[in-house]
C-alpha cells in the first residue's frame, strides 16, 4: 500500500498549486509611516477579508516573509540535520546520508544570507560530494564540487576526515573550474549595504566578484532586513547589478505590518512588497482627509500583472470603522460588486490626488523613494513573459496531478480489499473452502492485480505530472514576475 500512501501525500500537497495568497498592508508617507491607528485598522480589514475568503497571509507570516526569512529550517536546526546525516553515514545508511545532506544543502540556500550560512553550505557541499562518491555517482560529486569551485576557488579539503582519493578529485575540480572564463559581476545599491552572491558575503557595497558563467542569486542586508534576492545570468562579459535597497528601508513591520512611501510610488513599492510576500493580491490600507471628513481607503492590486483592479473608501468616525463597513470595503475589494456605504474611487482621480499630495510634499523629503524611469519600448518587451503558456501549462499538469492521484487512491485501496477477498475463499491450509470455485478466486486475484498496476501507473503519472506542474510553475514565475537581470 505504499502506492496509496503516496498517492494521499500528494493529494495533501496538491491544494497549493494554483492557490491564490492575499497580503493586506498599511502605507503611508514617510518618514513615519503608517501609525497605531492605521495599523489596528489594517488588522479589522484583514480580519473581515479572512472572513471572506481564503489564503490571507497573517502577520507573522507577513514579517518573516519580508525580512528575508522564510527558510523552512534555522540554521541551527540545519546544523542537526547535517549531524544526523553523518551518524546515518556511519551506521552506512549511505543513502540515506547523501538525500539527507541534499535537503540540508537546499535548506541553506533559503535561508537568509549570512556568512554563517555560507560557512555550512561549503562544509554541506563538501560532505555531499564525498558522500556521492561513495554511492558510485560520480556525476553528481563532480556537480557539487563544481557549483562549489565556481563561488569558492580555493575551498579546502580536511586531510582528516576525507581520503587522499578524494582530495585529489577536489583539487582536479578546482583547477579544471579555475581554467574557465570568468567574468566581475559587481553589485550595487546606491549606498553601502552587505551584498551577497549565492549566498558568499562580498563586503559592503559596491563589490565585485569573479565568477564563471551562469546564474546566479544576488542579495543584501540592511541591518535586520534582507533586500529580495535577485536572479542574475551573467555571460561571458563584465556586468552590473543595482539592488532595491528602498522597499527595506521604507519597512514598517511593527505597523500593520506597512509601508512609509509617498503616494506617486506607492504602486511599484507595493508590487515589490507583494513579490517578497509570495502574494498573488495585495490590498493597500491608507487613510485619507477631504477636508474635515476622514476616509479609511482599500486599494486591491493584481501582483501578476501589477496592476490596481480596484479601490474603495468608507467613512471614519473618531479614528474608527464600524465592522458592517469594513465589511462591505472587503466584499467590494475581493469582488469588484457595489456595496452600501464604499465610495468606489475612479483610477483617474486617485492618479491626479496622488499628484497633488506629491506637490505639497516638501522636495526632498526625508524617505522619499526615488521613482523609477519610464521604461523604454525595448524594456517593456523584455519584461513580457517569455513563455506565457508555461502559467496555464502549470495549473493544467496540477490538475492532472490530483486526478491521478486520487486514482492512484482508488486504485491503490480496491487492490487492497480484492486481495482481502481472495485470501478468504482460502482455509488455513490454502485450499480453497467450501463453495468457492477455482474459477471465482482466479477471477478475483486477476481483478486485484489489475488495480495494483492502475494504481502503480496512476502513482507514477502523479509524479510525472506533480513535476511538470512545478518546474512549468518556477519558470512562469522567474519569467513573469521574478526581477532577472541579463548582460
Amino acid at each position: 500500500m505504499r502506492t496509496a500512501a503516496l498517492a494521499v501525500l500528494l493529494l495533501s500537497a496538491a491544494p497549493a498549486l494554483g492557490a491564490e495568497r492575499l497580503a493586506v498592508v498599511a502605507v503611508a508617507d514617510p518618514p513615519q509611516g503608517p501609525g497605531g491607528e492605521l495599523a489596528e485598522l489594517t488588522h479589522q480589514l484583514r480580519a473581515a477579508c479572512r472572513d471572506r475568503t481564503g489564503g490571507v497571509l497573517d502577520v507573522p507570516e507577513m514579517r518573516v516573509r519580508l525580512l528575508g526569512q522564510g527558510a523552512p529550517a534555522t540554521l541551527a536546526e540545519l546544523e542537526r540535520a547535517h549531524a544526523g546525516a553523518l551518524a546515518a553515514f556511519d551506521a552506512e545508511d549511505f543513502q540515506g546520508a547523501a538525500s539527507t545532506l541534499r535537503a540540508v544543502a537546499d535548506g541553506l540556500e533559503k535561508l537568509p544570507a549570512s556568512a554563517e550560512a555560507h560557512a555550512a553550505w561549503v562544509r554541506t557541499m563538501v560532505r555531499l560530494a564525498f558522500f556521492e562518491r561513495q554511492l558510485g555517482r560520480t556525476a553528481a560529486a563532480t556537480q557539487a564540487l563544481e557549483r562549489l569551485a565556481a563561488l569558492e576557488p580555493a575551498f579546502a579539503v580536511d586531510d582528516r576526515d576525507y581520503p587522499p582519493s578524494f582530495r585529489r578529485e577536489a583539487a582536479d575540480v578546482r583547477r579544471r573550474v579555475a581554467t574557465r572564463p570568468r567574468a566581475r559581476l559587481t553589485v550595487s545599491a546606491g549606498r553601502p549595504v552587505a551584498a551577497f552572491v549565492n549566498g558568499k558575503p562580498l563586503g559592503p557595497t559596491p563589490a565585485t566578484l569573479a565568477l564563471p558563467p551562469g546564474r546566479y542569486r544576488v542579495s543584501a542586508a540592511l541591518g535586520d532586513v534582507h533586500v529580495p534576492p535577485v536572479a542574475v545570468q551573467l555571460d561571458d562579459t563584465d556586468g552590473t547589478v543595482e539592488l532595491d535597497v528602498a522597499l527595506a528601508e521604507a519597512l514598517r513591520l511593527d505597523a500593520g505590518p506597512g509601508l512609509a512611501v509617498a503616494a506617486p510610488q506607492r504602486a511599484g513599492a507595493l508590487v515589490r512588497a507583494g513579490a517578497c510576500l509570495g502574494a498573488s493580491r495585495l490590498v493597500a490600507v491608507s487613510e485619507v482627509a477631504d477636508g474635515e471628513a476622514r476616509f479609511l481607503d482599500g486599494a486591491i492590486y493584481d501582483l501578476e500583472r501589477g496592476a490596481l483592479l480596484r479601490e474603495g473608501r468608507v467613512r471614519m468616525a473618531a479614528g474608527a470603522v464600524a465592522a458592517p463597513q469594513l465589511g462591505a470595503l472587503a466584499a467590494f475589494l475581493l469582488t469588484g460588486q457595489p456595496a452600501r456605504d464604499v465610495a468606489p474611487v475612479d483610477l483617474a482621480v486617485a492618479t491626479a490626488e496622488a499628484e497633488r499630495r506629491a506637490a505639497a510634499r516638501p522636495p526632498g523629503a526625508v524617505g522619499d523613494l526615488v521613482r523609477p524611469p519610464a521604461p523604454s519600448p525595448s524594456t517593456a518587451a523584455a519584461a513580457q513573459p517569455r513563455h506565457p503558456w508555461f502559467r496555464p501549462a502549470a495549473y493544467g499538469a496540477g490538475a492532472l496531478a490530483l486526478g491521478l492521484a486520487g486514482l492512484a487512491t482508488w486504485q491503490g485501496l480496491a487492490a487492497h480489499d480484492r486481495y482481502q477477498e481472495a485470501d478468504a475463499m482460502l482455509r488455513s491450509d490454502g485450499v480453497l473452502a467450501p463453495g468457492t470455485t477455482q474459477q471465482a478466486y482466479d477471477d478475483k486475484r486477476a481483478s486485484a492485480d489489475a488495480a495494483k498496476r492502475t494504481a502503480y501507473l496512476a502513482a507514477g503519472g502523479t509524479l510525472v505530472f506533480a513535476a511538470t506542474a512545478g518546474a512549468l510553475g518556477y519558470l512562469s514565475w522567474d519569467d513573469a514576475g521574478a526581477p532577472v537581470v541579463r548582460f
